[in-house]
């Protein structure tokens, strides 16, 4: 891949971010040589694969949150039959 397209790449994934479609993106490199072990390259500092992981880690937090607070609440209710659940 180019140095031009990596920019452009780059670009766009902070217009996914700064524009809300979504929360965190990560944008990494590698060779076919050494992409299939593992090897790859951050080229830039705010969309590395930590940052990017963390923020799945977080959206999966809020969201079991907020399913178990208005199951709690029971703004939302599971009704089992034949062994099956249903909203």
């Amino acid at each position: 891949m180019t140095v031009e397209y990596c920019k452009r790449y780059e670009i766009f994934c902070r217009k996914l971010v700064r524009e809300r479609y979504y929360s965190a993106t990560c944008f990494i490199t590698s060779t076919r040589k050494t992409g299939t072990k593992g090897v790859y390259k951050e080229l830039a500092e705010d969309l590395t694969f930590p940052i990017f992981a963390k923020s799945l880690v977080l959206q999966r937090n809020l969201c079991c949150k907020n399913w178990f607070y208005m199951l709690k609440n029971q703004k939302i209710k599971i009704k089992i039959t034949n062994g099956k659940s249903a909203l």
